[in-house]
C-alpha cells in the first residue's frame, strides 16, 4: 500500500475563515483568534483582561479545572493575549458565537428606559420653553400697542 499522505503544514490564515475543529497553534504575543480547547501547553500564560477585567497573566493548562468557562484552565477565549509560552488548541467557537461575541451582543439589545428623574426634567423643560415664548408673545404684543 502506498505510504499515508504527509501531515498538512502549519500556515497563517485570517481569524475570520478559522471554523469548528481548526487546530491553532499560539506563542507568546499572539492574540487568540477564537475561543480554543488547549489540548497542548508549555507555560502558555494568557492575559484576559477584555473579557474578566483582571489584568493578571494566567499559566493554562491541558486539564479541565472548573465548571464555569471562565474559571478552566483548558479554554482561551477570544481577544485574549498570549504573554508567554506556546499551546495547541481546538477552536470550539468563532465570531460572534464567541464568549465575547455573546458579551457584545447582550450589551447591544439592552433596551434604554427613561427614568422618572429624566421624565421631570423634560416635562420642566417644555413647560419653561412653552412659558418663555408667552412672555416673548406677550413683550411683542405690548410693545406694538
Amino acid at each position: 500500500p502506498p505510504p499515508p499522505p504527509p501531515p498538512p503544514l502549519p500556515r497563517r490564515i485570517p481569524a475570520s475563515e478559522l471554523v469548528i475543529g481548526d487546530i491553532v497553534l499560539l506563542k507568546g504575543g499572539d492574540r487568540v483568534p477564537a475561543d480554543l480547547r488547549l489540548i497542548q501547553t508549555s507555560g502558555l500564560k494568557v492575559e484576559s483582561s477584555s473579557l474578566t477585567g483582571e489584568p493578571d497573566a494566567f499559566e493554562m493548562s491541558v486539564a479541565h479545572t472548573h465548571e464555569e468557562p471562565f474559571e478552566s484552565k483548558n479554554l482561551a477565549f477570544n481577544t485574549s493575549q498570549c504573554t508567554e509560552g506556546a499551546a495547541v488548541g481546538v477552536v470550539i467557537r468563532t465570531s460572534d458565537r464567541t464568549l465575547i461575541g455573546m458579551v457584545a451582543k447582550l450589551a447591544t439589545a439592552t433596551k434604554v428606559q427613561v427614568s422618572t428623574l429624566q421624565k421631570e426634567l423634560s416635562r420642566i423643560v417644555k413647560f419653561i420653553t412653552m412659558l418663555a415664548f408667552f412672555l416673548a408673545l406677550c413683550i411683542l404684543i405690548i410693545g406694538f400697542s
